[in-house]
């Protein structure tokens, strides 16, 4: 019984998710740096989009942290709640981040799939094996840390999503390097826009059911009535 204590109470140390988060943060921003000058000259849109993408994971894993700290103060004032309802405006401005973006790449990417330029297999897939390695360590990081916080389970989101991204990459450059199907750079962005339209949808959903105050899902109102 002691131990099982011992794990919830290590589940919710705000302390230690705001060292995951740190260090997630590190690993993004400094692969990220390296993506956008690979991406700018191989030419590859999937690259650059899977870039934009993890600047929306550092910003979210920036908010979260910001958020962490706000939720951690005590009320005071007129603020008698406190400030927990930061986290759930991290979640919400992470959502709308990702639904702008997604948008962008898939307009960028339909430009290319009608005129798509010559791209470097041979860069784009080092590039994306090596953001493979680094995202699991990522969410390897982020899986230990409190994800009933919906600020936490956000930040997650993203890194998972793109993890799934950068697998798309590498199919993509493969394709290239072996047939030489240069529209597979832009169908491979098509599917990180995808991705992330589709975790923007969730965050919004989620945050704005908490901003509602709506029930809680999966609960009906008049039956508990």
């Amino acid at each position: 019984m002691s131990s099982h204590e011992g794990h919830h109470h290590q589940a919710i140390d705000p302390d230690a998710d705001k060292r995951r988060l740190g260090v997630v943060l590190a690993l993004i921003l400094a692969f990220m740096c390296g993506e956008v000058i690979v991406g700018i000259m191989a030419h590859s849109l999937a690259l650059l989009s899977d870039a934009g993408h993890m600047l929306t994971d550092a910003g979210a894993i920036g908010l979260s942290l910001v958020a962490v700290n706000l939720a951690a103060r005590r009320p005071e004032g007129g603020l008698t709640f406190g400030l927990k309802r930061a986290e759930i405006l991290s979640a919400l401005v992470n959502g709308a981040s990702l639904l702008v973006l997604g948008a962008f790449v898939v307009y960028e990417a339909i430009h290319r799939l009608i005129a798509p330029p010559r791209v470097e297999g041979l860069p784009v897939l080092a590039v994306a094996i090596a953001g493979i390695g680094v995202n699991l360590l990522a969410a390897w990081q982020l899986a230990k840390a409190n994800r009933r916080s919906l600020n936490i389970r956000g930040s997650y989101q993203h890194i998972l999503t793109d993890l799934y991204a950068f697998i798309g990459t590498a199919v993509a450059a493969g394709l290239i390097l072996t047939t030489g199907f240069f529209r597979a750079d832009a169908l491979a962005s098509l599917a990180v826009a995808a991705l992330m339209l589709h975790a923007s949808y969730q965050l919004l959903r989620d945050a704005g059911r908490i901003l509602l105050e709506a029930a809680p899902a999966g609960m009906e109102p008049r039956e508990i009535g």
